[in-house]
């Protein structure tokens, strides 16, 4: 084998070299633009998430806003009840005793 064989079979192996580093590459990027997408489709997910959580705290408030003015509504409506009971109760006492 002379020099310029050995010189061609060094290219070879050279070529051999570089044809993988640019397999490997192209498989990188393909990772990579397979990692962007995935990180596109989080980032979407976690948008939606956001906004139903705010819908959500929105309905809670709202609701508790209507909780609130029945609850205060009910309390009221108890003590009227109870007032009258009372006048009620009191009132057939005296009745019971005028009888």
């Amino acid at each position: 084998m002379d020099k310029l064989d050995l010189i061609l079979k060094e290219l070879k192996e050279m070529k051999n070299e570089v044809n993988g580093m640019k397999t490997e590459q192209s498989e990188m990027r393909n990772e990579i633009k397979d990692i962007k997408t995935e990180q596109q489709r989080h980032g979407d997910m976690l948008h939606q998430l956001i906004s139903v959580v705010a819908n959500t705290n929105t309905k809670l408030e709202s609701m508790n806003e209507e909780f609130t003015k029945s609850f205060d509504t009910l309390e009221n409506d108890i003590g009227v009840l109870v007032e009258e009971a009372f006048k009620n109760k009191a009132e057939l006492r005296r009745l019971k005793r005028g009888s």
